[in-house]
């Protein structure tokens, strides 16, 4: 034996006597004793040095273990043992883990031993210090803590006790409270694993979805428990319980548990999502969100996998809306993987949204670099992994496969893998370097499902952004995939399905040569020409032409450039010049494209050559004029510009003369010849010789063009087109004017230059012929053009006096011949212009230009050609003295009212007053490098001074005329001189009369004429010297002071008070209009008149634009910018009155006013974002001032002009003017003017985007902010300026933008939210449509059901945008607001009119009791008195709507409160008033208690015996609907229906004594029939009293006059009788009372309540002895009745007996088959039924007559014989029922009566055969009737012979199958 230490010893000792102290606790108090004394300490010694000690302590354990296993009610010393677990009492070097682990193995299997209050006290204890513990010991304490919560019952919110718990809960180390929620998160993470039964062992080595394998084991082995999926869902329960009820001050420090919460699989899932949208979720919380993303990846090194997908698809959700998660690139990397390798849809749908997500906010994190990552490279691997996934999914075209999910989610998760590809490319521009994603994307466009075009298309344009700094290299491979879809129509034409796919391509093609190359690339601008193509689609077109546009080509570059750019960079409103490609590489390109494509026949190019022709034109007139200050400016206008101006702008003209002249290139040949065959399309041969598909007049307009220009080698290089063009004149019979003209001027330009040619001689040589008629209109035509250009170039020697006259002869014949006249008018033109008349002797001459007026004077009224032919033959005017004559007649044609012949005229009269000075005609000389010296030899020749004064005077006094024909006129005439002869002296001498003149045309009515002025006004000041502007400047500013002098209006004298602005000279029924008018009063605003000439030079004439010869005077007017610029830099006070004003105008709502206003503020205003922040408040002010201008005009331009305003400054700029510029917003919305109003609406709704993003914390916004600004706006918003507006669509903009800023303030609202509520409930009304209430008023009057309408109406309310944003305040409101939100909702209920407002306000309730729960409690007594009085709301709708509430309300009521309102509900029902009142009261009722039922189910039950006993009676209601509606409450409520009428028998009878008398006679049917249901449910198990309570009820309902539904009370006494038989028996008084009753009910005098009664009477007699003859009388009352009813169907019977032998068989069916006579029968059937009872062939039947069996099977023989009715089936059926009936328990009655009785019985049988065994009898009564036949034989034998005769005779007439059965199973 081994020797023991003192020290062992010692302690083995002190065990022993522990252990005997436990022996020695013979009951469960002392042993209960000891545990708590000797229990702790003996762990102690667990941590013994001495084996031999701890062993005696497990030994002492296992008795301790085994008697505790035994006395159930043992209790433990749970809290010491927890806090020895805590901090066990060792000494030092102690191993505490045995102390800790028994003492908290034992601790735990205590806690089910105590009480609840011991178990919450114990919370905190476990709680406090666990995060400081080792793993084992805190994993047992956290399972203990996890047992505890099972039992804890969480505070009410906003009580006491909840604030006392938090007290309680509140941990001092902060450190504990998170790791307790880092531990209830994880546990919700936790998947149950059953222990092995076989091992015996808790299961330790398994990982959970987010948890690591020690995180597992922590819950379970650590703890030492395991869980089944019922146990987990306890736990779960109990910790979110407690986790959301007080155990933290700020719920917001849940988040993250609830994040995991909201994902369980068990119902705490929608607990927890219904938390969650309480709170604000903290999407840029750094920690926030790298603990989901944590979650989400897992952590590899910890053994932690990825949470679930659901966890994992609601952080994805999360991520989605956090700038915060897209700042980890490594992180980022490990997201997109994760989710994009998921096989859950809803996971990588997530997934690819985040990787947009990321592209938006962090895209730098796309381009993710092995410096920044140890991973692979971001971009590679995400945009590289959806390719794959498209691959794998099927490519180029979607495969619906087993990897692929169902069809739509397919189509959506394909589309979102093209856009989230795109917007990694949009990002990341070293993934468009090689192009490959860009051909994987073209492919993908051409080979994909057409569903996906749309996304793919838009991938491929967020790449656009990158092309321009591709290398050169790429950029030439981009060039040949652009080129094969945009050259070729190929494919297009051979598989036209294809033709949206390609249409989408080529736009894409597009959209890639303009972004990835410069302007003046001239392979893309071809790319352009190429998709000009009218077989492309208008996009493609669209977009090909603004390639081919400067300006729109800018927009678009702008559109691509990622850095900031000012507006005007953006819009291109500041004019830059954009490189073109050079002439000569751009027609050396076309011109080799064209020769390549010679013999492909669906080149693209063949369909867009003429495109190809204009640009190379614009190239080549842009290089000209390059570095040259021009009208050629690159601004929208560019394309008419440089149209145009190579026509009528004379500097332009010469440069591009110039340019032309100088080019000696053969691709310019080569471009003449192209032209050549284009515009004559065949060869002399009759052979196409034209490339393009289509004609265009551009070929022709070129050609003459660039001819015109060239110089003499060129000219010559191509001499041998001269005999094409020659040719082509041959059809001058099909050939359009134009075409005739531009070709002969062609002709003629290349025979001036080839005058030696051959080809050329021979063509003058046919005017040689002495018979003119032998010229062809071929030879006429070249040769007027021809000679006039080698003569004018002195190369007379084949220009003969002869020839000209014979051309001229020729015309002149023609003429008078009617051919041709218009044409012919041309060439005489064309002659006489160049002075070839000059060649002829005088004589000839004079008579030729006489004779040529007197043929023209007739003809000139609106004739442009007859016209332009006076103006060539006046040139000869001066010679001959007939300038005034020429003047004249060309005057008469003021008349007309075309536009484009006064101009023609204007260009006429030019060259009658100035002949070849004017540039009318100069402009015409077209030979090229002689043009110099012919304009100055002609100038010299047809000019005389005298001519352009006589003409001037002229014209000034024909403008002072009153006539609107003269006054147009002469105003255009006017411009025309003054452009046409602008430097000539006379002009000069009397500016300032036409200064005034103009002036005065200002005022004019007609748009044409104002501009028209204008223009002149603007060439006026434009070249007059200095000394000559002033003093215009100075007239004018004299003019504006001078108030007393100004009717004479002489010059210099101008007044706004004048008739030249006199009110309604420019009225349109709208104000005055005038854009000069407009002009004037801006410069006399400004202080400065001179700027009126400024301001008309830079303003657009509009009219003049769109007229064809007008344009001319429209473009010089852009040239004439002036030094205002300067003005405003130097003149500050100027500036702040004109930038205003200006500002303003330019949103006038006249778009004449407004573009010119605009043109000024263009030219004037370099930089608009630095002016308008310089002159924001004059801006501003002028603004708000205008907007409540007397002037609709004024109203209309100041609210658009804000609207931009807002749009383009800071919001911070408008902060101390907010409230005035939404007063004077919605003042516009009210405005009387309807233009006015709509600008107002879009004022202010971009107001309210404006206003929702500066509150909005979701986008950064501080909440101070937030709140500062909701300070100053709501209650502008919910004052009568806002919602509570007089103008309707003032008051519901308001409340969409009130909506709007509930939605995005957070939690900013929340101090205003039950205001808020308030005024929204009040809204509901109002907003309504006013044809909907008018409807539901005026319901009657349209056939409709108004009830319908309002039920519709109230189902509305709840799915409105309006109540969804009052359920969030709601949800959201804080427990400090609950006061507020009670007292307005109160408010709400009592202020609202009309039902949506007070249906809301009932909603309104129902929320609050969901929200704020028994908080409400205290006020539950006044909100269910406000719904008990809003329950006799006249609409019925209103009212079902508070009876619902009511429920809601009945939970959170205290039981005092359920009991005094219940029994209301109950005094409710039974309250009188009309029918229709008391139906409506009673329906309501029931309402009340379903919703009382549903949503407060035990206070229902808590004061059931209210209710219950009205349920079951409501369940009776006479009424269907409402019967049907109790009997749905009685049905959920009761357990057992019986039953539940014994428990509440009482209350029914009691509830039906007081109601059964009510003076509602519907109660009272009510009444009876609920006491007749009462008398079947009960059985005799009752107490006698209730038993003569109920008799007593019955009889004393019968004591009173008859009433409808009466027959009921008759009906419940006779049930009573039958149901208490024994007890009536046993009851001496009781059975006479029942008699006198009823046998006082049969004496009644309403023979139809009578009638009712006679059954349940005979019913009762029938159950007694008749020892008073009752039954006689009986009988006798039921013969009446049945000859009575007989009686009453007499109309019907008779009319079948006369018709008997008619063979109207249709007539006879139809009566039979009446309502009244089947009535009839079933009514008499009953009768008969009735009397059977007294009749049954039975010993026992003790009331037994011979007379009344005969009586029964009379009246059914005469029923038979239709004496009462036309019998039917159902008569046939009810003599074998009543047949079987009556010997049914057939015995021998008195021997005497026995063959009475059979002889009845045989009579019947036989009656029954002769009518019931016919063919056409039913088959169902020949069934019954072989029944019978079988019961009789069984019965009455004697009748074998006759019954089997008779079935023998029914099987011949009816052989069927189922009759033979029938009759073989009968026995016969």
């Amino acid at each position: 034996m081994s020797s023991t230490s003192p020290a062992e010893q010692k302690e083995l000792d002190l065990i022993e006597k522990v252990e005997l102290r436990l022996a020695l606790s013979d009951t469960v108090e002392k042993f209960e004793v000891s545990l708590r004394t000797f229990l702790a300490p003996l762990l102690l010694k667990l941590a013994s040095p001495f084996s031999s000690v701890r062993q005696a302590v497990f030994n002492t354990l296992k008795h301790v273990l085994s008697r505790l296993s035994s006395l159930k009610d043992l209790r433990l010393p749970v809290a010491a043992l927890i806090l020895q677990a805590k901090n066990p009492n060792l000494p030092p070097n102690s191993d505490p883990k045995n102390v800790r682990l028994y003492s908290l193995l034992l601790a735990s299997k205590g806690i089910d031993r105590l009480t609840v209050v011991e178990q919450k006290a114990l919370v905190p204890e476990v709680m406090k210090g666990l995060s400081t513990l080792p793993r084992d010991t805190s994993a047992r304490l956290f399972h203990i803590l996890c047992k505890l919560l099972l039992k804890w019952t969480p505070p009410q919110k906003g009580t006491t006790e909840e604030n006392e718990i938090k007290d309680l809960l509140r941990m001092e180390d902060k450190n504990d409270l998170d790791y307790l929620l880092q531990l209830f998160t994880k546990f919700f993470m936790l998947r149950p694993a059953r222990p092995n039964p076989q091992a015996g062992v808790i299961p330790r080595g398994y990982a959970c979805p987010g948890l690591s394998i020690e995180d597992v084991s922590f819950f379970t082995y650590d703890a030492g428990a395991s869980f089944t999926g019922e146990q987990m869902y306890e736990f779960k329960r109990a910790i979110f319980r407690f986790a959301c009820n007080g155990l933290v001050d700020d719920d917001n420090q849940l988040v993250k548990f609830l994040s995991v919460a909201c994902t369980d699989e068990s119902n705490i899932s929608d607990s927890a999502i219904q938390f969650l949208k309480r709170l604000q979720t903290p999407y840029e919380d750094a920690n926030f969100i790298g603990f989901l993303t944590d979650l989400y990846i897992g952590d590899k090194t910890k053994g932690i996998p990825p949470v679930k997908h659901e966890l994992q698809e609601r952080i994805m959700t999360i991520l989605n809306n956090s700038i915060v998660s897209t700042e980890d690139a490594e992180k980022v990397l490990l997201i997109c993987s994760i989710g994009l390798n998921s096989e859950f849809y809803k996971l990588k749908s997530l997934c690819l949204l985040f990787v947009r997500h990321v592209a938006r906010n962090n895209h730098e994190n796309l381009l993710t670099s092995d410096e920044k990552s140890r991973n692979s490279d971001y971009r590679t691997n995400i945009a590289s992994l959806i390719r794959n996934n498209l691959h794998s999914e099927g490519w180029p075209k979607l495969q619906l496969g087993a990897s692929t999910p169902q069809f739509n989610n397919a189509i959506l998760q394909r589309r979102l893998q093209y856009e989230t590809l795109g917007d990694i490319l949009m990002k990341d521009n070293d993934m468009v370097k090689d192009l490959s994603y860009v051909e994987f994307l073209f492919d993908s466009l051409k080979g994909d499902m057409s569903e996906f075009s749309v996304s793919i298309q838009e991938s491929l344009l967020s790449a656009s952004i990158h092309l321009r700094g591709l290398d050169n290299t790429v950029k030439d491979k981009l060039r040949v995939i652009l080129k094969k879809y945009l050259s070729d129509d190929y494919e297009l034409e051979s598989d036209p399905e294809l033709k949206d796919k390609i249409m989408t391509l080529r736009f894409i093609s597009i959209k890639y040569a303009n972004a990835a190359f410069e302007f003046n690339d001239p392979e893309a601008r071809f790319f352009n020409i190429l998709g000009t193509s009218r077989t492309n689609r208008f996009d493609v077109i669209e977009e090909a032409v603004k390639g081919l546009h400067p300006h729109w080509f800018r927009i678009n570059e702008a559109s691509l450039v990622k850095s900031y750019l000012k507006t005007e960079d953006i819009l291109a409103t500041k004019v830059k010049e954009v490189p073109f490609p050079s002439a000569n590489d751009m027609c050396n390109l076309i011109i080799n494209e064209i020769k390549h494509e010679k013999e492909n026949p669906t080149a693209v190019l063949r369909s867009t050559l003429n495109f190809a022709v204009r640009f190379m034109r614009q190239c080549i007139i842009t290089e000209a004029v390059r570095d040259k200050s021009t009208i050629v400016v690159q601004d929208e206008d560019w394309s008419v510009r440089i149209e145009k101006a190579v026509e009528v702008d004379h500097f332009v003209i010469g440069l591009v003369s110039s340019f032309i002249q100088n080019i000696n290139e053969s691709f310019f040949s080569d471009l003449l010849r192209i032209l050549t065959s284009e515009f004559v399309q065949k060869n002399s041969k009759g052979e196409q010789i034209a490339f393009s598909k289509y004609d265009d007049p551009i070929f022709g307009q070129t050609l003459y063009l660039l001819t015109k220009f060239s110089n003499s080698n060129i000219l010559n290089s191509v001499e041998s087109q001269i005999v094409e063009l020659y040719n082509y004149l041959d059809g001058t019979s099909i050939l359009t004017d134009e075409k005739l003209e531009l070709c002969s001027n062609i002709l003629g330009i290349l025979a001036a230059a080839c005058s030696e040619s051959v080809t050329v001689m021979d063509i003058v040589s046919r005017l040689d012929q002495e018979d003119t008629s032998a010229i062809s209109m071929r030879e006429m035509f070249a040769n007027s053009y021809i000679l006039p250009r080698l003569f004018i170039t002195n190369q007379l020697s084949n220009v003969t006096e002869t020839r000209v006259l014979t051309l001229i002869n020729t015309i002149s014949n023609r003429i008078l011949e009617q051919k041709s006249r218009k044409i012919l008018f041309r060439l005489m033109g064309q002659i006489a212009m160049f002075g070839l008349l000059c060649h002829l002797p005088k004589d000839k001459r004079e008579i030729i230009v006489k004779s040529t007026m007197e043929l023209l004077k007739s003809r000139l009224l609106n004739d442009e050609i007859t016209t332009s032919l006076w103006g060539s033959i006046a040139v000869y005017a001066e010679e001959f003295g007939l300038v005034e004559e020429f003047y004249d007649t060309l005057f008469q044609t003021h008349t007309s009212k075309h536009v484009e012949f006064l101009f023609t005229a204007g260009e006429s009269l030019s060259i009658i007053a100035g002949g070849w000075t004017s540039s009318v005609l100069t402009d015409q000389v077209d030979v090229g490098q002689y043009s110099q010296d012919v304009i100055k030899h002609l100038s010299s020749q047809f000019y005389q001074e005298r001519n352009v004064e006589y003409v001037l005077h002229k014209l000034l006094e024909a403008c002072n005329s009153t006539k609107p024909s003269l006054r147009k006129a002469s105003c255009i005439w006017l411009l025309s001189i003054v452009q046409y002869l602008k430097n000539n002296p006379v002009i000069t001498r009397l500016s300032k009369d036409i200064h005034l003149r103009f002036m005065k045309f200002l005022a004019d009515s007609d748009d044409m004429v104002q501009d028209t002025a204008s223009r002149g006004l603007a060439i006026i000041y434009e070249f007059g010297d200095n000394d000559l502007q002033e003093e215009m400047v100075k007239g004018l500013l004299r003019s504006f002071t001078n108030t007393t002098d100004t009717a004479s209006m002489k010059s210099g004298s101008l007044d706004q008070e004048t008739q030249l602005f006199e009110p309604g000279t420019m009225n349109t029924g709208d104000g005055s209009v005038s854009t000069y008018k407009d002009i004037l009063n801006l410069a006399s605003e400004v202080g400065d008149p001179s700027l009126v000439y400024k301001f008309m030079s830079l303003a657009k004439s509009s009219s003049l634009w769109s007229s064809r010869k007008g344009i001319a005077f429209g473009l010089g007017a852009i040239m004439s910018k002036s030094s205002l610029e300067k003005l405003l830099l130097d003149d500050n006070a100027t500036a702040s009155k004109l930038i205003p004003k200006l500002y303003r105008y330019r949103f006038d709502p006249y778009s004449s006013v407004a573009r010119s206003m605009t043109d000024i503020w263009n030219s004037l205003i370099a930089d608009s974002t630095a002016i308008i922040s310089k002159y924001f408040e004059d801006i501003l002010s002028e603004l708000l001032n205008g907007m409540s201008n007397k002037e609709w005009r004024v109203r209309e331009a100041s609210t658009l002009g804000l609207l931009n305003l807002m749009q383009t400054q800071s919001e911070a700029k408008f902060a101390d003017k907010i409230l005035d510029i939404w007063t004077m917003g919605f003042r516009t919305m009210d405005d009387i003017k309807e233009s006015v109003r709509e600008a107002g609406l879009k004022f202010t709704t971009s107001l309210s985007k404006i206003l929702a993003r500066s509150i909005d914390v979701n986008k950064g916004v501080s909440p101070q902010k937030s709140k500062q600004i909701l300070e100053i706006i709501l209650p502008f918003f919910l004052g009568t300026k806002g919602i509570n507006s007089d103008a309707d669509e003032v008051r519901k903009f308001a409340l969409t933008t009130l909506l709007e800023l509930v939605k995005n303030t957070g939690d900013s609202i929340k101090l205003f939210a039950p205001k808020l509520v308030y005024e929204f409930t009040l809204l509901f009304s109002s907003i309504e449509p006013q044809v909907i209430n008018y409807l539901a008023l005026n319901a009657n009057n349209y056939n409709v059901d108004s009830k319908l309408i309002d039920m519709h109406r109230k189902n509305g309310i709840t799915s409105s945008p309006l109540y969804e944003t009052i359920d969030k305040l709601v949800s959201q409101a804080d427990d400090d607001s609950m006061l507020d939100f009670v007292d307005y909702s109160m408010k709400a209920v009592k202020k609202s009119i009309g039902l949506p407002s007070k249906v809301a306000s009932a909603q309104l309730i129902t929320l609050l009791t969901k929200r704020f729960l028994y908080q409400l409690t205290p006020y539950s007594g006044k909100l269910l008195k406000l719904c008990l009085l809003m329950l006799d709301d006249r609409n019925e709708s209103v009212s079902l709507s508070f009876a619902t509430t009511f429920g809601f309300v009945f939970k959170i009521s205290s039981t005092d409160k359920c009991v005094k309102y219940g029994e209301k509900i109950v005094e409710k029902y039974t309250t009188d008033g009309t029918v229709e009142e008391a139906i409506e009261s009673k329906k309501v009722v029931g309402n009340v208690i379903e919703s009382i039922l549903d949503h407060a189910p035990v206070q229902f039950e808590n004061i059931a015996g209210v209710f219950m006993p009205l349920v079951f009676i409501g369940s009776n209601d006479v009424n269907e609907d409402n019967g049907k509606l109790f009997n749905k409450i009685w049905t959920d409520a009761s357990f057992t229906g019986a039953g539940t009428i014994k428990l509440y028998l009482e209350e029914i009878l009691k509830l039906l004594s007081q109601s059964i008398s009510s003076s509602n006679f519907d109660t009272r049917r009510t009444c009876a029939k609920t006491l007749l249901v009462v008398s079947e449910k009960v059985d005799n198990n009752i107490n006698d009293d209730y038993k003569v309570s109920l008799f007593d009820l019955a009889i004393a309902a019968l004591n009173c006059r008859t009433w409808d539904g009466k027959e009921m009370m008759v009906e419940s006494l006779v049930s009573l009788v039958q149901k208490f038989r024994t007890k009536v028996d046993l009851s001496p008084e009781l059975k006479p009372r029942i008699d006198d009753a009823l046998k006082t009910e049969m004496k009644r005098n309403n023979q139809a309540y009578v009638r009712k009664i006679i059954i349940p009477y005979a019913t009762y007699l029938s159950m007694f002895r008749d020892d008073t003859n009752s039954v006689d009388n009986l009988f006798l009352i039921i013969d009446k009745t049945i000859e009575d009813s007989g009686n009453e169907n007499l109309g019907i019977k008779e009319d079948i007996n006369k018709n008997s032998t008619d063979n109207n068989s249709q007539n006879d069916i139809s009566k039979k088959s009446s309502k009244q006579n089947i009535g009839t029968e079933e009514y008499i059937l009953k009768l008969i039924k009735a009397c059977v009872p007294f009749a049954k062939i039975s010993t026992s039947n003790v009331n037994f007559k011979t007379d009344y069996l005969q009586f029964i099977l009379t009246k059914l023989s005469s029923c038979l014989a239709n004496k009462y009715f036309i019998y039917t089936w159902r008569t046939q059926l009810a003599c074998c029922d009543v047949g079987k009936t009556l010997i049914d328990d057939y015995s021998n009655v008195d021997h005497s009566a026995m063959l009475e009785v059979k002889k009845l019985m045989e009579a019947h049988w036989q009656v029954i055969v002769q009518f019931c065994c016919t063919k056409e009898a039913i088959e169902n009564v020949k069934i019954q009737v072989i029944g019978f036949a079988s019961l009789l034989l069984r019965k009455i034998p004697d009748f074998k012979p006759v019954v089997e005769e008779s079935m023998r005779l029914l099987h011949d007439i009816d052989p069927s199958q189922r009759l033979a059965l029938e009759l073989k199973n009968s026995g016969f």
